[in-house]
């Protein structure tokens, strides 16, 4: 009589396991779910980041490949029209390489033309070794050079077709494109050397006035310089900015009706 409430009691308790387990095992499945589910958006994403990256990657080498045929196409034009730009070393020490070089490819006795940069390298030694009387005497036939050169340039460009130096500055353009991806630095522009140069701005303007003050309280260093003029154009009324910024517009107003002689 006494078993009775012990076997309820059992059962009772095995029936909460039961309840138990039946519980644990709905939240292992509805936990699997939200894992698969969790699963397949990471994997939606992931394909979708690679696809993407596939098409910025085709994009990539879509425009590089464009690049490409625009450079073949304007190598083909530019040879065709044969625009020659002028030069001239842009200092006594290149002007001294650039003599040495013409040397030795005049004479057939020298050694191989081909091993370029070991040529440099004792041509730059060479320099090194020469006294200052003899590299002063260098720089005067260089300046000599160098005005004959500067008319000389200002002729080709008055007689120069405009559209070939568009031509070529868009072909440089190009050029630039890879030089950038790769590193290396680009080719300039082609600007006829008596055009205007572009007015430097409002602050640049404050920033050479305090260095051509020569005031002996100005920081030395230049990265204190650098700090010290920044504060003070900070504290500097808006009305003396402004002095700078009319300095500025007017420069600016110049240059855009000079410029437009030289396009």
């Amino acid at each position: 009589m006494f078993e009775l409430p012990k076997i309820i009691e059992h059962k009772e308790v095995e029936l909460e396991k039961v309840e138990l387990k039946k519980a644990e095992l709905k939240m292992t499945k509805l936990f699997l779910a939200k894992l698969a589910n969790t699963e397949k958006r990471v994997n939606i994403k992931v394909r979708g980041l690679k696809n993407k990256l596939d098409q910025k990657q085709k994009d990539s080498l879509e425009k590089h490949q464009d690049t490409l045929e625009k450079l073949k196409l304007d190598k083909k034009l530019i040879a065709s029209t044969g625009l020659v730009v002028p030069s001239f070393p842009s200092s006594p020490y290149r002007f001294y390489i650039y003599n040495e070089y013409q040397k030795l490819k005049n004479d057939p006795s020298t050694i191989v033309l081909h091993d370029i940069g070991k040529n440099i390298l004792n041509m730059s030694a060479n320099w090194k070794l020469k006294t200052e009387a003899e590299k002063i005497e260098y720089k005067q036939k260089w300046l000599i050079l160098k005005k004959q050169f500067a008319a000389e340039l200002h002729k080709w460009w008055d007689n120069v077709d405009k559209n070939l130096v568009k031509l070529e500055n868009c072909h440089r353009k190009n050029i630039n494109i890879i030089l950038k991806d790769k590193g290396k630095h680009k080719l300039p522009m082609l600007v006829d050397p008596r055009a205007p140069k572009r007015p430097i701005t409002a602050y640049a303007m404050y920033v050479k006035g305090l260095k051509e003050s020569n005031n002996p309280k100005l920081p030395s260093r230049a990265i204190d310089f650098i700090k010290y003029v920044a504060s003070k154009w900070k504290q500097l009324p808006e009305s003396e900015k402004d002095i700078y910024r009319d300095k500025y517009s007017d420069a600016f107003k110049l240059y855009k009706e000079v410029s437009n002689k030289y396009k």
